[in-house]
């Protein structure tokens, strides 16, 4: 059954991220072809699974008093990483957690709105899927 997207949370170093209206998460699996003259169907492409990545893209309102945005902010600052947890349904059926690089840090200012902000976070390592 399909579930609307508003029940998703998101951590950074164990302390809720607030005040996020989008997340786009992108997992991948990278592969290498492997074709060669001795495929049994002519004409077509080999491929295998070799290293997989993930990248995390928070958009929302930029609160300067929430612990999980400085959480972010920190992280990016020092070039350090930090824990990310990511709960699709908000209630632990399905997460997915890493270690995560913030590669990107962007705050839109605009006198008559609030101030957003734009995050990309990038995976380091493995990463654990419930």
């Amino acid at each position: 059954m399909a579930k609307a997207g508003y029940s998703a949370t998101i951590t950074a170093g164990g302390t809720a991220v607030k005040e996020i209206k989008t997340i786009d998460y992108s997992p991948k699996v990278n592969t290498d072809e492997i074709t060669s003259f001795s495929m049994t169907t002519p004409g077509t492409e080999a491929h295998i699974p070799t290293t997989s990545a993930a990248s995390i893209k928070l958009s929302g309102t930029r609160n300067t008093t929430d612990t999980g945005q400085n959480n972010l902010r920190t992280a990016f600052r020092n070039k350090t990483t930090v824990a990310i947890v990511l709960d699709i349904n908000g209630d632990a059926s399905e997460t997915y957690s890493g270690t995560y690089w913030v590669t990107d840090w962007g705050t839109k200012l605009d006198p008559k709105k609030a101030n957003t902000l734009d995050v990309t976070l990038l995976l380091t390592g493995g990463e654990t899927v419930v």
